[in-house]
């Protein structure tokens, strides 16, 4: 949310002013008047400042952190309605403060928490959700709070082990990407054309290769055109890629390799693993926890397959065998949820196994950024190789001739 500044005066008629973050300046005029100030002068933002912040999106982090306070806050006794105005006091990313003051306005009026929480689903999944209703039914409104912002707090510590491991190679790659653009477009051609130009002398075929590459990247029009292309190409995939069924055929595809559907396997299973405990910790039976997970992991592939698994489970077939006819999912997750389901202790058993498959996804990790090292250097080096071979064997042979 933007910040606003102001001038104004107390009730005591002192003059003061800072800066305030409301959505518009009705909203900040609102807040200044509950203070008790007047004669309010207000400064809006610059325009560009609102179009950053409309531009940035909303945190994981932020979310878990609302989610943590509201339990902290009503744990103290404090009423879900003062709750949600203290919440709303800080700063917050504009969509969240929007979805959290609807819940503070439908709560108002009569509705409960979970029935405000579904007029607004981009900001709270089906899981919040659920869990929010169960709470409110069993009275464990608080301790379902707790299990929501925990369950948050490790899926946003899954993804960062997951970001980490892909942003080292990505650097490496644009800057390996970046030097040989500057090789093939600046240094090669004056090289090129100041050795080669003239000579007579039949060249090797892989020099010429390389006269003809560096000759191609030397058209402003073709570079542009092809870039434009390549940049295209990246958009359509994208925008596919973020459809259900896009995303649904590009885990079919991965899925198909073995070490990427053991690793997406495992992360999938670690995020099943913790729903499934949340959900049954807080009060839901099996079968429901099965089918808000379901609908809340945010991924239409695995989506497909707990879903059958929730309709087999409510046919009878034990929790255990419906995870074990998931073709990705490893095999210690069956293993676990039969332990737990002959000794009556699901939810720890589930923790149990996502811990043990999360240490074994760091150290897939860790063994992927260590071998990718040597692979990124090892392929740069080759290219350069390549180089250095194109135009020391013909100017050997050019000196051996003269």
């Amino acid at each position: 949310m933007p910040y606003f500044r102001y001038r104004a005066l107390t009730p005591r008629k002192r003059s003061i002013s800072g800066r305030l973050w409301a959505l518009d300046s009705t909203h900040a005029l609102q807040q200044l008047e509950q203070q008790g100030m007047h004669k309010i002068f207000l400064k809006s933002p610059m325009p560009w400042e609102r179009w950053l912040e409309r531009l940035k999106p909303s945190s994981a982090q932020e979310q878990a952190l609302c989610c943590r306070q509201l339990a902290i806050l009503m744990n103290s006794g404090i009423p879900i309605v003062l709750s949600l105005e203290i919440l709303l006091r800080q700063p917050l990313h504009h969509r969240l403060y929007q979805a959290y003051n609807h819940c503070l306005s439908a709560v108002q009026q009569g509705s409960s928490l979970s029935q405000a929480m579904r007029k607004s689903p981009a900001a709270f999944d089906s899981l919040y959700i659920g869990l929010v209703q169960v709470g409110e039914k069993t009275g464990n409104l608080v301790e379902n709070l707790h299990g929501v912002a925990g369950h948050l707090e490790r899926e946003i510590e899954l993804r960062a082990k997951v970001r980490a491991a892909l942003t080292y190679p990505l650097v490496v790659s644009a800057l390996s990407l970046t030097m040989a653009y500057v090789m093939v477009q600046h240094i090669l051609p004056r090289f090129i054309n100041g050795l080669f130009a003239e000579s007579k002398m039949e060249l090797p075929w892989f020099t010429r290769a390389l006269i003809q590459f560096t000759n191609f990247f030397q058209n402003p029009a073709t570079v542009a055109v092809c870039a434009g292309l390549i940049l295209t190409l990246i958009w359509l995939v994208a925008s596919y890629v973020r459809t259900e069924a896009g995303q649904i055929q590009c885990y079919e595809q991965l899925m198909k390799l073995k070490p990427t559907r053991s690793f997406l396997g495992k992360v999938m299973a670690v995020r099943t693993a913790r729903m499934l405990a949340t959900g049954v910790d807080s009060g839901l039976t099996v079968s429901d926890s099965l089918q808000l997970t379901s609908q809340a992991c945010a991924n239409p592939y695995l989506s497909r397959f707990l879903e059958i698994a929730a309709e087999d489970l409510k046919d009878g077939v034990p929790l255990s065998r419906c995870i074990r006819a998931i073709p990705f999912m490893p095999p210690i997750m069956s293993g676990f949820i039969e332990l737990g389901e002959e000794a009556s202790g699901l939810p720890p058993v589930l923790m149990k196994a996502a811990e043990m498959m999360e240490m074994d996804i760091e150290e897939v990790i860790q063994t992927f950024t260590q071998l990718l090292e040597p692979i990124l250097v090892g392929g740069l080096g080759a290219f350069v190789g390549f180089i250095l071979i194109a135009l020391f064997i013909p100017l050997y042979q050019m000196l051996g001739a003269s």
